[in-house]
């Protein structure tokens, strides 16, 4: 098991995706019911935008719940060029969002739970600058198009596990024709480790449903798997490599369900 410590439960979450979410969430179309990590809410907010109509989050820090929250609550209630100020400020703040503008507004009507986590003791980096919101990734926030799209869909907040990946399959439900774990493997999991995070979530994923993941640093050869589980005959197979169309460092590695 990877050292996914009770440490790891608060640690800092991302204000933006260092991922390209927009390019990420639309390789395959038709998908409609997803799992994916939460991160920094905007796998959510871009599979929506792609027309997926039931999103489940995962993430082992609950800061990522909370960052995911602020953000729909926000689009609600917020301008556009009010919500691109808040991320920044986020991404700024440390342990200060409360002095944010419009926050205090914002968390009376998020959830309870996340709302409360703006009042938890922040690790030393901070709750929501893992990423570099105001000099990296800004190509990452939502044009005003997307924004006014979010704004006129995004009706409640999106569902979230607290959940290590190696215990996710024991907390959702099932059906998913799309379970994207972005770049957790990255994290120190050995192939044996991760071979048993894909077995334990096959049956998760509809038949022709894809388990996606999307590496940083790649160390193995995904390119053999074939996998049949012996009581139940549901098989996993390596379907492609995706590259990014203009990143070479970028790439998505699916592996799909086919009975």
């Amino acid at each position: 098991m990877t050292n996914e410590t009770e440490i790891l439960h608060y640690a800092t979450a991302y204000t933006v995706s260092n991922e390209d979410q927009r390019w990420a969430t639309a390789v395959f179309p038709n998908a409609k019911r997803i799992l994916t990590v939460a991160a920094s809410g905007d796998q959510a907010l871009f599979y929506h935008l792609n027309g997926a109509t039931h999103i489940d989050t995962f993430d082992i820090t609950h800061f990522a719940h909370g960052i995911q929250d602020i953000k729909t609550t926000a689009i609600k209630m917020l301008t556009y060029e009010e919500y691109i100020k808040l991320l920044l400020d986020l991404n700024r703040s440390y342990d200060n969002e409360m002095q944010i503008r419009n926050m205090d507004k914002i968390a009376q009507q998020m959830p309870r739970a996340s709302a409360t986590l703006l009042t938890t003791p922040a690790p030393m980096m901070g709750r929501f600058n893992a990423g570099i919101a105001s000099l990296k990734h800004k190509e990452q926030f939502p044009t005003k198009d997307e924004y006014a799209r979010l704004q006129a869909t995004i009706n409640q907040p999106f569902p979230f596990v607290h959940s290590a990946l190696h215990d996710l399959h024991k907390n959702v439900s099932g059906g998913y024709d799309i379970i994207n774990t972005s770049n957790i493997f990255d994290k120190g999991y050995e192939a044996a480790e991760q071979s048993q995070i894909m077995v334990n979530l096959l049956p998760k994923l509809s038949v022709g449903g894809r388990f996606l993941y999307l590496p940083q640093y790649q160390r193995l050869d995904y390119s053999k798997i074939k996998y049949t589980a012996p009581d139940s005959g549901m098989q996993l197979e390596y379907e492609a490599t995706i590259n990014h169309p203009t990143d070479r460092w970028s790439k998505i590695i699916s592996l799909q369900r086919t009975r």
